[in-house]
């Protein structure tokens, strides 16, 4: 057991024994070592137990906390909170992994220096179909970031690949959303309004998040419910908090989301979609000058199937196809003319 425990690792166990040691080596492995693990089995039905208890038996600083009632990620999260012992906390999920050692060492030297409510990192993706790497954000600026506003997702809405000052949590009555999914974007928002965060980022790839797993979260094609119902829940309370207005545009990019998840669901999922869809358009009186600005014409024609919605926009449809054809007429010229200097310096 640590005595001096500054940083509580948060890691959510379903079903997922297949990665799970993975998971954990890369944390029992920190060099930081004024750490807790805290791993909460919500309910797995593999041998996820069998795998937490060998790790609890080898290393001292691995709490265990094992669910009676499976809670979802967020339940995980607020019984992983309740009996933590660290000022800071963070979460691995328990399919991904941390790439660096030195990866919370370096993320508490920058609490030390700085006077931050939070401190982020960059994440890469591993594909666990074809296992091929690809990175997720680009390197950031190094200055002091204001993790709201404008700049609120500079490097996602996920918690695990930052690290939180638990007292921003303790002040603000903050707590997960149990038993739902989509947790990062609602627990963000949240987040984000009450305490108008400060932080830094850390310019290295220090997490792998593992995607396309079959059996995830994202995978799942009730996910298509579980989004909006967040969506809903979320925007509610900002407009409660009235802070509907400062975060619009973010709001509309939700609806962005959707064409990252099309690929992913069963036709009866789709439908769902697009009837939800034009109900939360609707819900936020979205205009026709923010369709093209903010949200994507591609997701806003995909979803849009009656023809009363189509008229209400009607001249965001034309104004965005006059756009296409002026940006397809000058890449065409722009091709003639690189032909033309071409043929002329070649003879």
């Amino acid at each position: 057991m640590v005595n001096n425990v500054e940083l509580s690792i948060i890691v959510p166990v379903y079903n997922t024994a297949q990665y799970l040691r993975q998971c954990l080596d890369s944390l029992v492995c920190q060099t930081f070592k004024e750490i807790e693990i805290i791993v909460v089995n919500d309910c797995s039905p593999d041998n996820s137990h069998d795998i937490i208890e060998e790790y609890v038996s080898k290393y001292s600083n691995i709490v265990y906390v094992n669910h009676e009632v499976n809670k979802g990620y967020g339940g995980a999260a607020n019984s992983a909170l309740a009996v933590s012992k660290g000022k800071y906390f963070t979460f691995v999920d328990s399919d991904d992994y941390i790439i660096d050692k030195n990866c919370y060492k370096e993320v508490m030297e920058q609490f030390e220096k700085h006077n931050i409510n939070v401190v982020g990192f960059l994440v890469q993706a591993l594909n666990d179909s074809d296992k091929s790497v690809r990175n997720i954000f680009k390197k950031k600026t190094e200055k002091i970031v204001k993790f709201y506003g404008s700049t609120m997702n500079i490097i996602g809405v996920n918690i695990w690949n930052k690290v939180f000052k638990k007292s921003d949590f303790i002040d603000n009555g903050l707590a997960f959303p149990e038993k739902t999914k989509y947790v990062d974007l609602e627990m963000w928002y949240k987040y984000v309004a009450k305490v108008k965060p400060e932080g830094k980022i850390i310019n290295k790839y220090f997490y792998m998040y593992r995607e396309f797993r079959k059996g995830s979260v994202m995978n799942d094609p009730s996910s298509a419910a579980a989004f909006f119902e967040t969506m809903n829940r979320t925007y509610d309370w900002l407009v409660e908090q009235n802070a509907a207005e400062e975060y619009r545009d973010k709001i509309i990019d939700w609806l962005n989301v959707i064409s990252d998840l099309l690929d992913r669901y069963s036709e009866e999922s789709h439908a769902y979609m697009v009837e939800h869809f034009t109900n939360w358009i609707n819900k936020i009186q979205l205009k026709s000058e923010e369709v093209n600005d903010i949200l994507k014409m591609k997701v806003f024609a995909y979803c849009i199937k009656d023809n009363y919605t189509r008229r209400l926009y009607l001249d965001s449809i034309v104004l965005y196809k006059r756009r296409q054809n002026i940006v397809n007429k000058t890449k065409h010229e722009i091709k003639r003319v690189i032909r033309q200097i071409k043929t002329f310096f070649a003879g």
